[in-house]
């Protein structure tokens, strides 16, 4: 089976993977292996240590995959939100992956689902201690990241809700814009009267609504 790690949302500093169970139970009907896997949180653990983690996790899929009838050559990684932030990460910056001997050219696809971009205000109050006053903005900056890497980086899907107005559609878009300049593949998937938690809460079966990513992922990774 194809592989799908999927990592939670939670403005990089809530959150447990426990919660997002119905998420895992919906791509595995969809005949992926699913795996959600935790992070350290800020601002006990700030940037980059949830990336690392990501990376980390990435690493364990890859070896344990075909324990669980999973394809290890066939890893997807997305995520909502602050974990879709972590997947664009992983694909635009390939310190990340390399430090656990891997390459972005090791993951099949990327989907994020409202993801940031780096358009975004993360130096906001609400963010403090996120990301460290010594980091530069550019680091963690998907949209300025792109141009150098996006052409050695696996197809994205940029999943969005155009009535989210945490993660602006308009912001997605132009990171899908720089992914294409820099030589990257990119999709948008926008889904019409779905805000920032439509976009996960469509996981579930009774709340699909106007937007149905499990779907569109499976649809992307051709399953």
């Amino acid at each position: 089976a194809p592989v799908m790690l999927f990592w939670h949302g939670g403005a990089w500093q809530h959150g447990d993977k426990d919660y997002y169970q119905f998420v895992g139970a919906s791509l595995a009907r969809r005949g992926f292996l699913a795996i959600l896997p935790d992070y350290r949180l800020a601002p006990q653990h700030p940037f980059p240590a949830y990336v690392e983690d990501a990376a980390s996790a990435v690493r364990w899929a890859r070896v344990h995959a075909a324990d669980y009838g999973g394809d290890p050559d066939r890893i997807y990684i997305s995520g909502h939100s602050a974990g879709g932030h972590s997947a664009l990460m992983l694909a635009l910056d390939p310190q990340y992956l390399r430090a656990v001997g891997l390459a972005p050219s090791d993951i099949a696809g990327v989907v994020s689902l409202a993801g940031p971009t780096g358009l975004e205000n993360l130096r906001g109050e609400g963010l403090k201690g996120v990301f460290p006053p010594t980091v530069p903005d550019g680091a963690f900056s998907p949209v300025a990241l792109a141009p150098r890497h996006a052409a050695n980086a696996p197809p994205m899907l940029l999943v969005t809700g155009l009535d989210d107005d945490v993660i602006y559609a308009s912001s997605a878009a132009k990171l899908a814009d720089a992914i294409r300049a820099g030589g990257g593949t990119a999709t948008i998937k926008a889904c019409p009267a779905v805000g920032h938690i439509g976009l996960v809460l469509g996981f579930s079966g009774v709340l699909e609504g106007n937007c149905n990513a499990a779907d569109d992922m499976a649809q992307f990774a051709g399953h």
